[in-house]
């Protein structure tokens, strides 16, 4: 229906602006995905809580967050904030956090959520995520010539840490970051409460076709992170096939790239970019809630074709390439 929008000129129907994540168990609670969300990786700490304040009052619901970043600590101060004002009530609000490598011991578990939580000022989380799908000891990552600095901690054993979580409800989902096919199917022989969401690199220049599919077949909900590439690179956004789309749009390349996400598998999928910029803010929450343009299919087809490039470097923390 996008396309024949597209081709007779028509103004296209609004996306969805949410998904409703899987909960097999009668005692969970209902949990609602918004699709586009605020990413806070490499956020200064200095910028970032006026930035999220910034985003919620724009109309962002959802705000993405891990341990790792180092920046919850001046975040939770801006979700206080809007939350005590009236600006937005904390049911409305979908947090997402992550647990580190360092805390995948049962014990840690427990103790890195009651980390985050105090830091970002709330008693539960909507979401709660395995980082990467390696096990650190407590000094933290080493290179892979240092096996004795990595914890011999099953993910299964780390799995059921996490659905303890959900069970005391102090976290109304739980999912994973950086999983394979390989490792998703593996989790679903043990998981009494499967993965709600897989968190990976996903953009133009990695669409995570195989992955994507596996996951849709099995209810675990998509969320690009870096669906505008890394912001150590610009390739994605100086890309002559986006620019010339966004030209004859008259959209950004960061707009046409974050629209092939949203457009894909019937509007499954959801993403994080990362800004600090208001009006970049509010120029890819647009992006979602427009009805005046959509992508047609030559031009889905077009980016479909575009070279493969993952950006996102294992090596930089773990000293060995993780996706191999």
């Amino acid at each position: 229906w996008m396309d024949e929008c597209a081709k007779r000129g028509v103004m296209s129907p609004p996306l969805p602006q949410s998904i409703e994540l899987y909960g097999p168990h009668k005692w969970m609670q209902s949990c609602t995905m918004p699709r586009l969300g605020l990413g806070t990786w490499k956020s200064n700490p200095d910028v970032i809580s006026s930035a999220v304040e910034q985003a919620i009052s724009l109309g962002y619901r959802h705000i993405d967050c891990a341990s790792i970043y180092r920046n919850e600590a001046h975040i939770g101060p801006a979700l206080r904030r809007c939350i005590s004002s009236g600006k937005v009530r904390r049911e409305e609000l979908f947090i997402t956090s992550k647990l580190w490598n360092t805390h995948h011991g049962p014990k840690r578990v427990q103790e890195a959520l009651e980390n985050t939580l105090q830091n970002l000022q709330l008693e539960y989380l909507d979401l709660y995520l395995i980082h990467w799908p390696f096990s650190f000891g407590p000094e933290g990552p080493h290179d892979i010539d240092h096996l004795e600095n990595f914890e011999r901690v099953p993910l299964h054993v780390t799995w059921k840490a996490m659905e303890e979580l959900v069970k005391s409800g102090k976290v109304k989902r739980i999912g994973v970051s950086n999983f394979s096919v390989q490792l998703l199917h593996d989790m679903m022989t043990y998981a009494e409460i499967p993965p709600a969401v897989n968190q990976v690199e996903l953009h133009p220049y990695l669409p995570q076709d195989d992955l994507v599919r596996y996951c849709h077949a099995r209810r675990i909900v998509m969320t690009a992170y870096s669906p505008l590439g890394s912001s150590d690179f610009s390739l994605l956004l100086t890309n002559p096939v986006l620019l010339s789309i966004g030209e004859r749009l008259g959209k950004t390349a960061a707009q046409v790239a974050l629209r092939w996400a949203v457009q894909r598998w019937g509007g499954q999928l959801t993403v994080i970019p990362k800004t600090v910029r208001p009006a970049r803010m509010t120029e890819n929450l647009s992006v979602l809630t427009t009805t005046e343009w959509t992508l047609s299919e030559d031009d889905m087809q077009a980016i479909a074709a575009l070279p493969l490039c993952r950006f996102i470097d294992s090596n930089l923390f773990l000293k060995f390439n993780a996706f191999a």
